[in-house]
């Protein structure tokens, strides 16, 4: 990856960090867990629900209601395309 590149992707970063704090605690910790604490891979469902102690059907739920919420939010939107991806 070039350096401007890097740059780019570690700004989106960041500013999805910023807004994933805006979300209510379970609901951050769950985006935090899948999206934002790995290598650049989606962390897999029952993994995390191992990490937080609650079960894979849970998660779920507390991602979709989330990105939900980000997804209203018009800056954002562009952003979650790409980690989807």
């Amino acid at each position: 990856m070039r350096p401007e590149q890097q740059l780019e992707a570690s700004s989106r970063r960041q500013t999805l960090t910023d807004v994933v704090y805006s979300l209510e605690p379970d609901e951050n910790e769950v985006v935090r867990e899948l999206y934002l604490e790995t290598d650049g891979r989606r962390a897999r469902t029952k993994d995390v629900a191992s990490r937080l102690g609650c079960s894979a059907s849970r998660v779920i739920k507390l991602e979709k209601r989330a990105l939900n919420k980000l997804r209203r939010k018009p800056y954002i939107r562009d952003l979650l395309l790409d980690l989807d991806r």
